[in-house]
């Protein structure tokens, strides 16, 4: 039996190792039909009616989605990333250096992040 596909557009090749493992774990193969390291280029492309596309969900609020676009949270599964924070681990740092540490400490992301797409997305 040959495996569903998906085409649409995605970023550039070994950014979203990720997506390709979600999808093979519900034996999707993804043939990218577009590739680029531009986002604002996948959502002109969505734009036009033809394309669909997978974006950070972080420029869905900072880019100027149409009426005709559509966006829809990934939720099985959800797609996680870790992030980090590198400084100078030599002396104490920079005063911004110290603050920003001090503020990231401090961030409850998910929270946010949750609350924001909640405006934005349809949940299937």
């Amino acid at each position: 039996m040959q495996d569903p596909v998906a085409e649409g557009c995605d970023l550039a090749a070994g950014q979203f190792g990720i997506i390709d493992e979600a999808f093979a774990r519900h034996a999707i193969s993804v043939i990218p039909q577009v590739e680029t390291d531009s986002v604002a280029s996948l959502l002109a492309q969505v734009a036009t009616g033809n394309w669909a596309c997978i974006v950070p969900h972080t420029w869905l609020w900072t880019s100027s989605l149409g009426a005709d676009i559509r966006a829809v949270e990934m939720v099985d599964p959800v797609l996680k990333s870790e992030i980090a924070l590198a400084t100078n681990s030599a002396g104490s740092g920079s005063p911004i250096a110290r603050a920003l540490t001090a503020c990231a400490q401090q961030l409850a992301l998910n929270e946010f992040f949750d609350a924001q797409l909640l405006g934005i997305t349809h949940r299937r």
